[in-house]
């Protein structure tokens, strides 16, 4: 299940998939406060991430994100 504003200790379910992302979608500003990150491995030590919704509601500044690529990095 995907993680809710209730909380808890409970561990989160990362294999669950959300199919509607209408309540995520901006409609003139009706939904600007949801925000859901997607987080997908899309390769071995690759991780793509995505933000629906508004960015401010996961809690960034103006014209901050956290979409893109990361890659797995070791440090010596």
């Amino acid at each position: 299940m995907p993680m809710t504003d209730g909380g808890g200790s409970a561990p989160l379910d990362a294999t669950a998939r959300i199919t509607n992302l209408t309540p995520y979608e901006k409609h003139g500003g009706k939904h600007a406060d949801k925000c859901l990150i997607e987080f997908r491995l899309s390769a071995p030590e690759t991780l793509d991430v995505a933000t629906h919704g508004s960015p401010t509601g996961c809690g960034f500044g103006f014209n901050v994100s956290a979409d893109g690529r990361y890659y797995l990095m070791t440090g010596s």
